[in-house]
């Protein structure tokens, strides 16, 4: 596989990784913050920007660096391997995150 096939496939992973960040943050909007602030709702599709707003300022270089130690072309098994704990870690922490809003927002609703 190629390095432009990879990042291909990087890119769809992340940004699909981002859509499930963007349901888990607009459902804590929308229990917690409206009640507080006295807002309006957030769509999902507001949501997905501002979590792709935060994306741009968030810290990557210790990501860049850590993937600059794993080669592709040298180690795709390692390569992959590391792909798939960072995607799990982060949809296990959204979804423990979003459980634990959820039974919070039943507790106050």
């Amino acid at each position: 596989m190629n390095k432009i096939k990879v990042s291909v496939i990087m890119i769809t992973i992340w940004l699909v990784l981002g859509l499930y960040t963007a349901f888990v943050a607009m459902c804590y909007f929308n229990w917690f913050v409206t009640r507080i602030l006295n807002v309006n709702n957030a769509s999902y599709l507001e949501m997905l920007g501002i979590v792709w707003l935060f994306g741009l300022f968030k810290d990557r270089t210790k990501s860049v660096e850590h993937n600059n130690k794993i080669d592709y072309e040298k180690h795709p098994t390692i390569f992959w391997e590391q792909v798939f704990i960072g995607v799990f870690e982060l949809i296990a922490n959204n979804t423990l995150i979003f459980a634990i809003g959820y039974g919070l927002h039943l507790l106050i609703k």
